[in-house]
């Protein structure tokens, strides 16, 4: 307290004012004498003069902050581990499930039912996991943009991408676990495929998270309303309902879904001119069904990869755009103390 009283003016009347403002003044003299030329009339005339402050290059607070995110996150060594660990079993109990489907005609609907779990699951893990990287830090935060010492964007960018390989890397392990184990569709290009869109599918997730964590003002809010709106974008996606059925008033929720994109691509790349799925039919009596048949029952007839594909990173960048404006928007700040209000208070 006694160190603020000394470098801070006193308002309270003109007489401390004055008092203060010299003392301020020596202070600032010695302070800046060998390294602020061209201000001792300035300095000199009564009134303190503060040089002002700049926030640092964005290259330099990029690096010092991402320094800062990594040391954060890769201190909590335990949570780590056994995030990566539960991401394994996990893919391996999901994998004992499904193990070696078959390529018949009954293992359509088992293929659709893991394909979009696959979806949702990367999506809760992405959008609740991330989402609690601001508030938890909100206070230095906060103190450091009203010191200026960075800005917004060099910030959210170093949050951003150290959070990325600890999100990414134990959802990619679960899905090529389960991959392989279930005896998805044959081919390198394919699984290039499942993994690209599980990978866009996590960094729309994860933009989704910055959003929701440049909103929150407290670490317990995101329990509590994260998943909600992962559950808004899941009941949206195409599984649980049909989309024809849908509202006409609510059904441009389905199309900003990235859940929906997410399933969409994987199971188009799983069924599009697939032609070995063999019988018996699911009824008796019944045509044998082949790929391009179960995607038009699945209403995704049309559907092209490089659409959904650019549709994720369309949905990824809007997110991002939103949270940075959210925390521009949020930016600290004060009262500015106008000479009429002194002049008011002396009198």
């Amino acid at each position: 307290d006694h160190y603020l009283d000394t470098i801070s003016v006193d308002y309270r009347s003109l007489q401390l004012r004055e008092e203060s403002e010299c003392r301020v003044n020596a202070l600032l003299n010695r302070a800046t004498s060998d390294r602020t030329p061209g201000t001792t009339a300035e300095r000199s005339s009564g009134r303190v003069v503060v040089p002002p402050r700049k926030t640092a290059h964005p290259g330099v607070a990029f690096e010092l902050l991402a320094v800062r995110a990594f040391r954060e996150i890769w201190r909590d060594k335990l949570t780590l581990t056994l995030k990566l660990a539960l991401n394994i079993v996990f893919g391996l109990i999901y994998g004992c499930l499904y193990y070696q489907m078959p390529f018949d005609q009954v293992s359509f609907q088992n293929r659709t039912g893991i394909c979009f779990f696959m979806a949702m699951n990367g999506a809760f893990g992405s959008v609740i996991s991330i989402a609690q990287v601001i508030p938890r830090q909100l206070k230095i935060v906060n103190r450091d943009r009203a010191n200026k010492l960075y800005g917004v964007l060099p910030f959210y960018v170093s949050q951003f991408m150290v959070s990325l390989p600890f999100e990414i890397v134990p959802a990619l392990a679960n899905g090529a676990i389960v991959y392989f184990m279930t005896n998805l569709r044959h081919g390198a290009e394919h699984f290039f495929l499942f993994v690209l869109f599980l990978f866009l599918e996590n960094l729309t997730g994860m933009a989704l998270g910055m959003l929701l964590s440049a909103a929150f003002r407290s670490p317990e809010m995101v329990p509590q309303i994260a998943p909600l709106f992962v559950i808004l974008f899941l009941m949206f996606s195409g599984y649980f309902i049909n989309l024809d059925s849908i509202p006409v008033a609510m059904r441009w929720l389905s199309d900003v879904s990235f859940i929906r994109f997410a399933f969409q691509g994987v199971a188009v790349n799983e069924f599009a001119g697939a032609t070995n799925f063999e019988g018996p039919p699911l009824q008796p009596g019944a045509p044998l069904l082949d790929g391009d048949q179960w995607l038009d029952q699945l209403k995704f007839q049309g559907v092209h990869l490089p659409a959904i594909a650019l549709k994720l990173v369309l949905e990824m960048g809007a997110f991002h755009v939103f949270a940075i404006t959210v925390l521009f928007w949020r930016r600290p700040a004060f009262v500015t103390v106008k000479e009429t209000q002194l002049a008011d208070l002396a009198a």
